[in-house]
């Protein structure tokens, strides 16, 4: 049978690292997402109450 041998080396500061600029990436993404939403308006603000319905008039006007 054949012999195999292997070694592994774990860089745990480069982990470290690693882990530490996925944290910023996801932290940036969450604040960029937020800031796309509150400029768009895609959830209301601004206004006091959610509006349930709002009413812009008939068809063609």
């Amino acid at each position: 049978m054949a012999q195999v041998s292997s070694r592994v080396t774990i860089y745990r500061g480069a982990i470290a690292r690693i882990n530490e600029a996925a944290a910023r990436a996801l932290e940036q993404t969450a604040e960029q997402i937020l800031e796309d939403v509150g400029q768009s308006q895609t959830l209301p603000f601004a206004e006091d109450e959610y509006t349930v319905e709002k009413v812009y008039g008939t068809r063609g006007q």
